[in-house]
């Protein structure tokens, strides 16, 4: 059953003033309706109601709403999101049979925790300490936020993989290890492997690097068969191609184009509800905090519609989550689709980075 967003106990204001959050009829389940304006005659709020708008600072304990119970994360997947000890995980892996999953978080923790060429074990608690001089230097005269931001960027900065040494980043390792996972079934290896090829061949080949990304039907479909899967993982790593500028052909929800912004913006807030961490201790909450000042939020939900976003967005992004959650639900994508039709010409925006680059370049 679906029912209206459960920000009422963090956003209160938040819902008033810059979301009209909608439940759908029976009659437009699953279609990205766009939200009526009010009348201009009489306004239903103050026009500045907006620049009263400020998220809670205590967060709350159900910061993310959620409209289906997200598949649950396996002991193995939950240490990994957690950013904590990736040495005693890794041994972990090495230990036990090649699953899928085992294979595919080995890929993912070498990626992360293998060195650039010239750097030895001993050199990585100085480059952070390094790093975090420059930063606090820059912080000097800030005043009362500096400590905030300085906390921020401490956490940001914290290494899973003190203790772990894995040797020198190579890239044709970190193939063989994703192709090993993908190959053996699991869908975020899978996930990675097409964003990552989708990405980089934009930059490669004499690709007009700003006419977007190309994409196949049959990579399409590979996409939504994954996209399906509602795990966060492959979320937050196909959103970037998915809400991208095509070189041939466009991107279509319920038979309508997406506005590209607002529907990359949905995707990662139903990552979120599918599992994907998006508390305060969000790699993007954090990251706006230290280098932009952006501290007051408390979720990734109250980042996007309080710092992000306009109400107008707001309302659209809202309108995509619900339509991407009713697919979920139902496990039907049919809604999805490419079609042949370009997007509009002169204009292209394109997502990317989360897997189309590599340690060391």
């Amino acid at each position: 059953m679906r029912r209206a967003l459960p920000l009422a106990l963090i956003l209160a204001v938040l819902i008033g003033a810059i979301v009209w959050w909608r439940a759908p009829s029976s009659s437009d389940a699953g279609v990205a309706q766009p939200v009526p304006a009010p009348s201009v005659s009489e306004p239903s709020l103050p026009v500045d109601s907006v620049l009263r708008v400020k998220p809670s600072p205590s967060g709350g304990s159900e910061s993310a709403p959620r409209e289906a119970k997200p598949p649950g994360a396996s002991p193995l997947i939950a240490q990994y999101r957690s950013r904590r000890d990736f040495a005693s995980l890794y041994n972990t892996l090495l230990g036990m049979p090649p699953t899928p999953e085992a294979l595919y978080l080995r890929a993912e923790i070498y990626r992360e925790c293998a060195r650039p060429a010239g750097l030895t074990m001993e050199d990585r608690p100085n480059v952070r300490a390094s790093a975090r001089a420059k930063f606090a230097a820059g912080l000097a005269h800030e005043g009362v936020a500096s400590a905030q931001r300085l906390a921020a960027f401490d956490k940001l900065s914290e290494d899973a993989c003190t203790g772990l040494d894995v040797g020198t980043f190579d890239g044709a390792e970190l193939d063989r290890l994703l192709s090993a996972a993908a190959d053996a079934g699991d869908p975020r290896a899978q996930s990675w492997r097409i964003a990552e090829r989708i990405e980089r061949s934009r930059f490669q080949g004499g690709t007009n690097d700003a006419a977007g990304y190309v994409m196949e039907a049959a990579d399409f479909d590979e996409i939504r068969r994954l996209m399906a899967t509602g795990d966060p993982g492959v979320i937050l790593d196909l959103r970037d191609v998915l809400a991208s500028s095509l070189q041939h052909g466009s991107v279509r929800l319920n038979g309508e184009p997406i506005d590209q912004a607002t529907f990359h913006a949905a995707l990662a807030l139903v990552a979120c509800e599918q599992g994907a961490a998006c508390g305060a201790d969000s790699q993007t909450v954090l990251a706006n905090c230290a280098y932009r000042g952006r501290c007051a939020a408390a979720s990734l939900y109250e980042y996007m519609y309080y710092y992000e976003n306009s109400p107008a967005d707001a309302q659209q992004i809202d309108a995509y989550r619900r339509a991407w959650q009713a697919m979920l639900n139902a496990r039907d994508f049919s809604g999805l689709t490419l079609s042949p039709i370009d997007g509009i010409p002169g204009f292209s925006m394109t997502f990317g980075g989360r897997r189309g680059s590599r340690p060391g370049g």
